[in-house]
This record gives C-alpha cells, sequence and structure tokens, in this order.
C-alpha cells in the first residue's frame, strides 16, 4: 500500500472515529452553542463531516459513519428541545426531532450548490448571493438543490432584481417568488416577458408547485395583471381582449371593491359610457376619492388606445385632472376621433360644431347627450351654456333631454320683479343637494336653477336630524364680534337647528350646510345689522365664497367689505 492511500485510509478512520457515540454530545453542544445568536443556523451542516463521508469507499464503512451520526442527530434534536426551539421543516409544520435523512439531504444539496457557486463566482456576485453567508444557503433556503436549479433560478433573478440593493435588502423583489417562477418544471417554455411579468402577478394566482398550470394561460393573464390584480380565471378572458378593455377591467375592479358581480356590472357600464363618463368615474368616485391611483404614463397609455393614435405621441401634465385630459383629447386627437371619444358619435356636422364649439360646451354635451347626435348637436350649437359644473350632472340626467336642454341655457331667472344671473353657486348646489337627498322630490315641470334650488333645500333641509355644530379651529374668536359703530355682528351657528331656522328667514339653503361645516369644507357665520339677520357668509379654502342678502340677493356692499377688512385683520381672510 502506498504511503498516501495509506494516510488517506487513516484521515478516514479518524474522520469516523470522530463521530462516535461517545464524543457526539460535546460537538453537538459546542455546535449550538457557535449558532445560538442565530437559531436558524441550525440547520447549516459542516462540511468537513460531508466531506468525510464521501471520502468513506466502502458501504460498510458509510453506514458505521451514519450510525455514529445518528447518535448525533438525536443528541441535537434534544438539546434543540432543551433549549426550547422548535424546528420546522419546508412546510412550516413543526417536527419532533431531526431525521439523519432531512441532515443528510440538505447536506448534499447545499454542497451541489457550493460547488456551482464557487464556478460561477461572477454571476453570483452580479445578483448579491456571494456576499451574503454561508454561501449555499442563500440559494438552498428557496428551494434550489443543484446546479441546474441554481442557474435556472440565478440567470432568471438576474433580469428581475434590483442592481443597486442588496441581496437582503426590504425594497428587493421576493426572492421566494422568483424562486418559485424558476424552478417550476416547465419555467424554460415561458417566453421571457412572461416571467418578468408574473414577478407582479397577484399572489392569489398559483406559481409554485409541481405544474404551474396551462402555460399558455399565463402570456393573456399577464397582459391582464400589469394592470390590475385580477384573479387568474377573470385575467385569462381579460388579457384576450384588446389593450383599451384590459384598461377599463382595471378601472372597473379598483371601483367594484374585489367583487366579482359588481365587477362585470362595472366594467359593462364603461365599455358603453363615453371616454369623459370613464375619466370622471376614474378621478372622482362615489365618495369623492380616485377610484384608481394612474400616474400621467397610464392615462397617456389610456387616451393612446382610445383615440387610435401612436404610442408615445400623447404628453400630460404632473397633474391628471378631466380638464387636462379634455385639452389631450382635442389637441392630439383629429375632429373625428375627439368626437368618437367626447360624443359617442361623429359626422360632418357634428365635427363642424365640435371645432366651433367652447370646452364647456364640450364637456356638457359629452356628460349629457353621449350617444345623440341630434342633442349633440344642439349643445354645441348654444350660443349660451351655464358654467360647466360637473356636480349637477346627475341632476341634469335625471331629467328629460328636452329639459337639459332648457336648463343648459337658463343663465338667467326672475326674483321679485327683478332678472337675476345663475350663478356657478346655484348649479353646483343644486347637484349637490340632488346627491344627497335620501328621498327625491317630486319636481314637477323643471323652470330654473333657482326655483329647483329651492325645492331641493327644502327637501334636503328636511331630512337633516338637529345636532350639535361646532366652529371651526381659529374662528371662535370673532364670534360675536362687532364693528367700531355697532352697525354689524357676527353669530355662528351652534346646532343644525340654527342653521336651519337662518335658511328659513333668508330664504336659502344654509339650513343644509351641516354637514360641510362638519367635514371642515366650509366655514359658516351670518351679519346681524341692529339685531336682524341681513346677511349669510360662506368661507371655503380661506377664501369668501358666498356674501348674499336674503334670497341669495346682492350684498350690502358697505356692509361686505366692512366685514371682509375685519376679517383680514384677525388674519382669517
Amino acid at each position: 500500500m502506498s504511503l498516501t492511500a495509506t494516510r488517506n485510509t487513516k484521515t478516514r478512520s479518524a474522520i469516523a472515529a470522530r463521530y462516535n457515540a461517545a464524543e457526539a454530545q460535546q460537538d453537538i453542544v459546542d455546535y449550538l452553542d457557535g449558532c445560538y445568536e442565530a437559531p436558524e443556523n441550525i440547520w447549516h451542516v459542516d462540511m468537513t463531516w460531508l466531506e468525510g463521508y464521501e471520502a468513506l469507499s466502502t458501504n460498510e464503512d458509510r453506514q458505521a459513519y451514519l450510525k455514529g451520526y445518528s447518535t448525533l442527530a438525536r443528541l441535537m434534536a434534544k438539546e434543540y428541545a432543551r433549549r426550547g426551539w422548535m424546528p420546522y421543516d419546508g412546510n412550516d409544520q413543526p417536527r419532533v426531532a431531526l431525521t439523519l435523512q432531512d441532515v443528510l439531504s440538505r447536506a448534499l444539496a447545499q454542497r451541489r450548490v457550493l460547488r456551482w457557486m464557487r464556478q460561477n463566482e461572477a454571476l453570483c456576485r452580479e445578483i448579491g448571493t456571494w456576499e451574503h453567508r454561508p454561501f449555499p444557503e442563500s440559494l438552498t433556503s428557496l428551494g434550489v438543490d443543484g446546479a441546474k436549479s441554481a442557474q435556472r433560478f440565478a440567470e432568471f433573478y438576474r433580469t428581475v432584481h434590483k442592481p443597486e440593493r442588496v441581496w437582503l435588502s426590504g425594497c428587493q423583489v421576493d426572492q421566494g417568488r422568483a424562486a418559485d417562477i424558476a424552478l417550476t418544471p416547465n419555467y424554460n417554455r415561458l417566453p421571457a416577458w412572461v416571467r418578468q411579468g408574473l414577478m407582479n402577478a397577484p399572489h392569489s394566482a398559483k406559481i409554485g408547485g409541481d405544474r404551474i398550470g396551462d402555460i399558455w394561460r399565463l402570456p393573456a393573464c399577464v397582459k391582464a395583471w400589469k394592470w390590475a390584480p385580477l384573479p387568474k380565471r377573470i385575467a385569462e378572458k381579460v388579457g384576450k381582449c384588446s389593450p383599451r378593455f384590459r384598461m377599463l377591467a382595471a378601472i372597473a375592479w379598483a371601483g367594484c371593491g374585489d367583487e366579482v358581480a359588481t365587477f362585470w356590472e362595472h366594467l359593462d357600464w364603461l365599455q358603453r359610457a363615453s371616454l369623459m363618463e370613464v375619466v370622471h368615474y376614474a378621478l372622482k368616485g362615489d365618495e369623492g376619492y380616485p377610484v384608481i391611483q394612474w400616474g400621467r404614463a397610464r392615462w397617456a397609455a389610456f387616451l393612446t388606445e382610445s383615440l387610435g393614435l401612436p404610442w408615445g405621441l400623447i404628453e400630460l401634465p404632473k397633474e391628471v385632472t378631466a380638464a387636462a385630459i379634455t385639452e389631450a383629447i382635442t389637441t392630439y386627437g383629429n375632429p373625428r376621433q375627439a368626437c368618437l371619444a367626447l360624443f359617442g358619435v361623429a359626422g360632418k356636422a357634428t365635427e363642424r360644431l365640435f371645432s366651433q364649439a367652447t370646452k364647456e360646451s364640450w364637456q356638457w354635451a359629452s356628460a349629457l347627450a353621449h350617444g345623440n347626435a341630434d342633442a349633440v348637436q344642439k349643445i354645441l350649437s348654444m350660443p349660451t351654456l351655464i358654467e360647466w359644473q360637473p356636480e349637477a350632472v346627475d341632476f341634469l340626467k335625471s331629467l328629460p333631454m328636452v329639459s337639459r336642454l332648457r336648463m343648459l341655457q337658463a343663465t338667467e331667472f326672475r326674483y321679485r320683479g327683478e332678472v337675476c344671473p345663475i350663478s356657478a353657486d346655484h348649479v353646483r348646489d343644486t347637484g349637490y343637494l340632488w346627491s344627497n337627498i335620501q328621498s327625491k322630490p317630486e319636481l314637477g315641470r323643471v323652470r330654473c336653477w333657482f326655483s329647483v334650488h329651492e325645492q331641493l333645500a327644502a327637501a334636503f333641509v328636511k331630512e337633516l336630524p338637529d345636532e350639535a355644530l361646532s366652529i371651526p379651529a381659529g374662528w371662535e374668536r370673532i364670534d360675536g364680534l362687532c364693528s367700531v359703530n355697532g352697525s354689524w355682528e357676527l353669530e355662528f351657528p351652534k346646532r343644525v337647528a340654527t342653521l336651519k331656522y337662518w335658511g328659513q328667514t333668508l330664504r336659502n339653503c344654509v339650513g343644509g350646510y351641516g354637514p360641510a361645516i362638519k367635514s371642515g369644507r366650509s366655514v359658516i357665520f351670518t351679519v346681524r345689522q341692529q339685531g336682524q339677520l341681513t346677511h349669510c357668509v360662506e368661507f371655503s379654502g380661506g377664501y369668501c365664497n358666498q356674501f348674499y342678502r336674503s334670497g341669495n340677493g346682492s350684498p350690502d356692499y358697505e356692509i361686505k367689505e366692512s366685514v371682509i377688512a375685519a376679517l383680514e385683520q384677525a388674519g382669517l381672510a
């Protein structure tokens, strides 16, 4: 026997003898003490032990070696339990003891992965696993068990990870999710863009496991998941449709609260709605908050598909509003595209009137006459129109088309023999009242904005329960403020009942402003002259929004200037 063979035999015998039952207790105690600060390292297997196992040539020697180590495994489990640590398997199920097969399988996997990492050091450094020690555990903990699976995971992770972030950064991609995709048996059959798209798929979609499902369902799903986290069953259907349909599905899913039945109802309505109706629905939902949080890039893509324009042409401002979208439609689209997008109809007469009409005409025609070419043309040809107020759209849509057209042209009303202009407040508040009345009153023939406003205000005030109101912060110090000569004084409401009384006395809708005061949207107070209520005032956003006499008549301008000057001196105006 050669000297080298003799030395190898002695080395194998020495290693095998080291792991006999007599010395196992001290070895495991020392080992556990070494990983006490990081209990997860209990699964790390000393490579020296594995080298000793692989160095043995005969089956008998290996069995003897494993027998000695089985004692070590039992002692490890016993010590593990004594210290109060509970070992878990890969399915997060508690296990009462470590088995030799578990330890051996993990050790062999670590050794194979370590060998692969040493051969592919550049790739490992690029994705960040090389700096994360111990080397093999950074991959085997994800389910990687050999060179082939390590290569597949590393190549996929390189395409989706964030190079500026470290391997364990909280801003890094989900490593477990990347492993589920890369380690799927049919991973190599998936198109590259689908593999990357799956990283953004909803977690409800099954990705891991022995099979990912029919992989040719996934491209359609990924197209839908780009816009919304739809369930896989719905995503497959939506992904086979046009890009605009997928965008509408995303808006519908965000607006239905993830309820499948409601989703299809919303999506059906959105397909039939005008472009501006979709925009208003998405930007301002039922509660006044955006239904979907899209940036300008996504809105530009939606407009591009809606208008049939080349990609990259539309540019939107940083803050996307309905006005900005209307401006983009009329700027980038030709008259025919704009008419189809805004009104749902197009024709020579419609396109000619569209080119001559104002922006307010476009907005009213889009909101009230979508799909009705005759009504669209009548609105676009109106010489005078009320100011655009989106809050009033729902009210106007409740009226017959003839009444809608008449109300749009009603810019004046008669009150006590005087001809008064219709203000934006009349239109906006009418819409607000209509939306907030539970039992809609029978209006009969709708004559003008003022008469409708009065009827709705009375119905709204009647529904309001009496409750206490607090004076907005900063304004309580001027409650009871009066002028130097005593010609006027200010009074703030303390209860809703007070507001109702003011509304009846001054013949206006202030009785319905209780919710606005409670929400902080409005600051309301009255002006008394010689003890009599004469003016009602609304401040909103630091500005005087309304300052009217009885019946929303023009104020005494001397009194108004005196009150505003006093508020400016107090730092409130």
